[in-house]
This record gives structure tokens, C-alpha cells and sequence, in this order.
């Protein structure tokens, strides 16, 4: 199973949106219609989605709605004050920040990128065009989606580490297919290189420079790249599927897509671009939402970060993120002076993401997605399929139990966990993007699962279940010493104690059906223990 960095999302989008060129939105206040409702929490109800909240503003005011959970297994619901990863919403907040320099008089959209960097860096050319700011805040650099150099890190942080030496060697040696400002080619990172080269004008961090000169004058405190503390407790947990993802950094790139921020605050960035607040920032922001560049898609183009699409007479702006995490949606509709905002703790996949969402509320006749609902299986249906599953070739996958779900784990993939849903009778689909792939669960005479077939693409892949005898472990639990049974085998095991190894007693009876299952007890004394199956 090869993992692969997702594109974004935006130009599938456009053309859905193309259907709905004569149709005019509707008038009424903001509210989370119940179809909205009905969808976010068929999303979370069927475990493609932990939690998800959506806001929504207009001139009459707000509307919030959440639903699910912030940490799987915390039963703490997500609310407008939630921390998400916002992913390439960020491009917005670097692509403002251009627009705020040369609103200052400090830059210009026209310079050329390479009078930031410093002086061993040679930004690469195509017949004497220079790559400017503005190429890069429109994705008209010509620099491709992704460095290369990112495949070497772990499949679930990508781009980290990613130091300035990393970038500096790859724009040294790179060589441009086209020339700059000719075509439109989504780009982490030239948008990375925009906000780096904009720190090093600023002679600070990026960092410090967007807070600085963008987030606090807007007073957007909870959008963020370090949180204190205290943010940290409202931060929700990334996940894919039920798989927990680590907190996503782009280091050198991170303006490409590292920001945070809570549905709060980024309605009351909404509300500045719809001018339903005041700032002296208002013609940098003004500056954001022209149209700057033809992207080639029928009816979209590009503002400075936002991505600029008709919907009948309306205009609409609007960015979507995606982490390794967390996926979101910020848009607003020109016409009905409508923002909206929708955040997820779930990696974008065919039914977790929520860009359908934000389109719904800004435009009502927007279709929802439809959203499968999983093939229902019984909790010892799930355990019998846990265990390991090797191939005639050497590879595995390992499948464990986790949150009534089964992660998948395979060998070749550094150890990144998915998450597979249910389709029929053991059969399992895996939604990641980029990918189709499947597992259908073999069993023999007796009923038992005996192995797996792994389907991706055209190819079809044997593999036997290896049953592994379960093994015990002494550790220090929450609870102390505990017991610690291990394996792969999915059955029961009876776990007997003795303190002279010639009378053994029963302590404990369980099934093996995760890695590991703590048994915690106190006053052990000198006593051994073994397993029977």
C-alpha cells in the first residue's frame, strides 16, 4: 500500500460548482439548515469523521453547530473555540500578509523572489523571466506542487523536517518545465517559499511576522502557529479514520499550511473580508479578493490565496485545508454577505470531508454528499480479524481493533496506520485518497479466518494469517504493575498464576483481540504467571 500526499481538492470543486451557474443563492439569515445537521452527524455517527463543527455569519449575525468529539474516547464535544489544523487555509493568512507589505510600500507584487533570499540562492529562470510574488501567491511560479526531497520523511508528516538548507538545495538545482506567470499550477510549495521569503523581509520568523503585521491587528489571537499552553488543551487530535496522526508541521514551508485556528476566529476573518467589520488593514484585504490570474478551469480564478469561482450572479472566495488530520472549508459568498466555516479532526477522505458542507451553506441547492453508511459488524466478527497477514513475497499487514474499527498496518509504509470500513461480509474498503484498495477476509472449513486478499488497482495479493502465541509482559502501568497479554491469535487465553510453579490457579480469562491488553492487580508478591490458549 504506497502512500501518497494528496492534491488539493479545490478544482473538483469548480467544476461541481459550474452546475450551478444560473442558479441564484437564496436570501435568509445564517443558520445550520437541518440537512447540514443530518449530514455532519452521519459523518461522525458512522466513524469517518470524530468531530466536525461549522460556523456561519452574515449581517444578522452568527450560527455554530458541532458535533462529535475533539479526542476519540474523551466524549468532549468539539465547539467554536475548538483548535484545528487549517491546513492550506493558510496560504490565505501568507498571501494577506504579501498584500499588507506592499499596502506598507515595503514590497511590491513585481519583485522577484530572489531579492528576499540570501545571496547563495539562485532562484531558477526561464528564458530571463524571474519568479515574483505575485507568481507565487497566485500558484504561477511554475514550481511544482511539492519538493521532492518531502518522500524521504515519515508518510504522516511529510514535510518535516524540511529545513531552509532543504529549500535552498532544491531551488539551486532545479530547473523550470515553463515559464513563470504563464500557467496555474497549485503549489505547497512556492506558497512555503512565499511565506519564507516574506519572514526573511521581515527580518523575523514567519511566525512572528503574520502575528505582528496580520493576526493581531485583527485581534485573531486563536490563529496560530505555537498555541500556549492553554490552547494546547482546546487543540483537537488529528486523526485518519480512527487512526491518531501527529500534530502536522511544515517547518521552512510553513506557510504553505501550518496555521491553526478555531471557527471563532476565522468567522471574524469572514467578517473583515465581508466588511462587516472595520480595519485599517481593509486595503490589503481588499487587494486579496481581486482577480489576479486565470487558472484554466472555466469560471476560476485566482486572488491572492483565494480561489475565486461564480456561482449565477454571486462571486464566491474560498480555500479548503487539508493536514494529514484534519480537513476544513472557509468561504464567503459576495452577494449574500455570508462567510462560512467548517472544520474537521479527520483527514480528508471520500466521505470525511466537509468542503460539501461550507458549498451547501453558502449556495442551498449544493448537493451533500452522500455518505455511505458501513457494513454493520459484530464486535467478535471484528475481533476474529485481527492479527497478522504475511504474503509469499514477505510483506504484511497487521490489523488491530481500535475504537470499534479496524486499523490496518502495513509493512512496507514505516508503520503508518490506516483505517479500513466495512462493505459486506469481510469485506473492507480503504477511502485514503489517491488510492483504491480493499481487503476481502478469507476463511476456511471451519469458519476460522485463514487469510486476506489485498486488492489495489489492477493487482490482487495473497496473504496468510500467521497466528502468533500469545506472550505475557510485566510492566508499569497507570494502575502499577500490570499484566500485559500479547499476540495476534484473536481467541481466548487463560492466564494462570503459581507461586511455586507446581500448582498453577487461574488468574484471568481474556481474548487476545489488540496488541496488548493490561491486567492490572496489586500485591503480587512472589508469583509467576503463564498463558494457556
Amino acid at each position: 500500500m504506497t502512500h501518497r500526499i494528496p492534491k488539493n481538492g479545490s478544482i473538483a470543486i469548480v467544476y461541481l460548482l459550474a452546475h450551478f451557474q444560473g442558479i441564484l443563492p437564496a436570501c435568509q439569515a445564517a443558520n445550520i439548515t437541518s440537512s447540514i445537521e443530518r449530514s455532519i452527524q452521519r459523518r461522525v455517527d458512522f466513524g469517518y469523521n470524530p468531530g466536525i463543527v461549522i460556523g456561519i455569519v452574515d449581517e444578522t449575525g452568527r450560527d455554530f453547530y458541532a458535533y462529535g468529539q475533539t479526542r476519540l474516547g474523551s466524549n468532549e464535544p468539539p465547539t467554536d473555540q475548538t483548535l484545528y489544523e487549517i491546513g492550506s487555509i493558510s496560504k490565505v493568512f501568507t498571501a494577506t500578509l504579501l498584500a499588507q507589505l506592499v499596502e506598507s510600500g515595503e514590497l511590491a507584487y513585481s519583485d522577484t523572489v530572489d531579492s528576499l533570499l540570501p545571496e547563495n540562492v539562485t532562484v531558477p529562470t526561464r528564458q530571463q523571466r524571474s519568479i515574483t510574488l505575485e507568481h507565487l501567491a497566485t500558484h504561477a511560479s511554475g514550481l511544482p506542487n511539492n519538493p521532492p526531497s518531502v518522500i524521504e520523511n515519515r508518510p504522516d508528516n511529510p514535510f518535516s523536517p524540511y529545513p531552509p538548507e532543504k529549500l535552498h538545495a532544491f531551488l539551486n538545482s532545479y530547473q523550470l518545465t515553463r515559464n513563470p506567470g504563464t500557467e496555474y499550477e497549485y503549489s505547497n510549495l512556492g506558497m512555503g517559499l512565499l511565506g519564507y521569503a516574506l519572514s526573511l523581509k521581515s527580518e523575523t520568523s514567519y511566525e512572528v511576522a503574520l502575528t505582528d503585521r496580520l493576526l493581531k491587528p485583527l485581534g485573531l489571537l486563536d490563529t496560530i502557529l505555537s498555541p500556549s499552553s492553554e490552547q494546547g488543551l482546546r487543540r483537537a487530535q488529528g486523526y485518519n479514520g480512527v487512526v491518531a496522526r501527529p500534530e502536522f508541521k511544515m517547518d521552512t514551508l510553513a506557510g504553505a499550511g501550518e496555521i491553526l485556528s478555531t471557527v471563532a476566529d476565522m468567522l471574524t476573518f469572514l467578517e473583515y473580508q465581508l466588511e462587516l467589520r472595520q480595519t485599517s488593514l481593509r486595503p490589503g484585504l481588499e487587494a486579496t479578493r481581486e482577480r489576479r490570474f486565470a487558472t484554466g478551469t472555466p469560471g476560476q480564478d485566482m486572488g491572492l490565496g483565494w480561489i475565486i469561482t461564480q456561482a449565477g450572479s454571486d462571486t464566491l472566495r474560498f480555500h479548503d485545508g487539508a493536514t494529514m488530520g484534519h480537513n476544513s472549508f472557509a468561504g464567503f459568498s459576495t452577494q449574500l454577505k455570508r462567510g462560512v466555516v467548517v472544520f474537521s479532526n479527520a483527514r480528508i477522505n471520500q466521505y470525511s470531508s466537509v468542503q460539501d458542507i461550507g458549498l451547501k451553506a453558502l449556495i442551498p441547492e449544493y448537493p451533500l454528499n452522500p455518505i455511505r453508511r458501513p457494513f454493520s459488524v459484530s464486535e467478535t466478527e471484528m475481533a476474529s480479524y485481527v492479527g497478522r497477514y504475511e504474503s509469499s513475497a514477505g510483506d504484511a499487514f497487521h490489523f488491530e481493533e481500535v475504537h470499534q474499527q479496524l486499523k490496518v498496518t502495513y509493512s512496507e509504509d514505516l508503520g503508518i496506520g490506516f483505517t479500513i470500513y466495512p462493505t459486506g461480509a469481510d469485506r473492507f474498503q480503504l477511502y485514503e485518497l489517491g488510492i483504491t484498495a480493499s481487503a476481502h477476509f478469507l476463511r476456511n472449513d471451519t469458519g476460522d479466518i485463514s487469510g486476506m486478499e489485498w486488492s489495489q488497482g489492477e493487482a490482487t495479493t495473497s496473504y496468510t494469517r500467521i497466528t502468533e502465541p500469545p506472550t505475557l509482559a510485566i510492566v508499569t502501568g497507570p494502575n502499577g504493575i500490570e499484566l500485559v497479554a500479547q499476540g495476534t491469535t484473536g481467541r481466548s487465553v487463560t492466564i494462570e498464576q503459581s507461586s511455586d510453579l507446581q500448582l498453577w490457579l487461574p488468574f484471568a480469562t481474556t481474548s487476545i483481540d489488540s496488541s496488548s491488553i493490561p491486567l492490572a492487580h496489586t500485591d503480587v508478591g512472589q508469583r509467576f504467571f503463564r498463558i494457556q490458549q
